[in-house]
């Protein structure tokens, strides 16, 4: 379903980023196109694979949203709801396997209102309450405002960085936005990256 792995401990690392448990965590990228989405798929489905643990995926990239087509799902009701108030957290999640998910919802035009409210920290702290860890999708940084509205409630931010097209200076400006966000940096996921001799010879290394 998905080209993409990740490594179990390399996980178990980020959540437990400065000797404390991460349990919210919002994942984004410099540009478009540089497969956050698939990455957040992708993390949540190792946890819920290698663990007992609640997972929630969640799909807030009101630019672009898609996670609820990777499943098949209804767009709606969605985040949306939730922070429009018009639903509760259960009404709108939807499962996959073990993984809990909640689509965008209809995205209304002023959507960055939504993020400016105090609801979006309230539903947040809701769904702490109710999951072991969650997993955000969100727009590019370097793009749009959204990331800098909501990082600050967040354990912390994963980067999504394209293997062999991000350039390091992109990279850089996306991280240095990240911090004038106020978002405690978890790590970077290079995405996409290409094996030029076999891929047993790099874990050897």
């Amino acid at each position: 379903m998905f080209n993409f792995t990740l490594e179990k401990s390399k996980i178990d690392l980020l959540l437990t980023s400065r000797g404390k448990d991460v349990k919210t965590i919002l994942c984004t990228s410099s540009h478009l196109g540089e497969g956050t989405t698939t990455a957040t798929i992708c993390i949540a489905r190792l946890l819920s694979e290698e663990s007992k643990s609640k997972i929630l995926l969640v799909d807030s990239n009101f630019r672009s949203p898609c996670i609820h087509k990777v499943f098949n799902f209804p767009q709606s009701p969605g985040l949306v709801d939730l922070l429009e108030g018009g639903e509760d957290i259960y009404s709108v999640i939807r499962k996959f396997n073990s993984i809990s998910i909640i689509t965008s919802g209809l995205v209304p035009k002023k959507h960055l209102e939504l993020f400016r409210t105090n609801q979006f920290k309230d539903v947040l702290e809701k769904l702490r309450n109710n999951f072991d860890c969650i997993i955000f999708d969100i727009a590019p940084i370097l793009l749009f405002p959204d990331v800098h509205l909501v990082a600050k409630y967040f354990d912390g931010v994963i980067l999504v960085i394209e293997c062999e097209k991000t350039k390091y200076e992109v990279a850089t400006s996306a991280v240095n936005e990240l911090k004038k966000a106020n978002a405690t940096i978890l790590g970077v996921i290079l995405n996409k990256r290409r094996y030029y001799i076999p891929e047993r010879i790099y874990k050897r290394l």
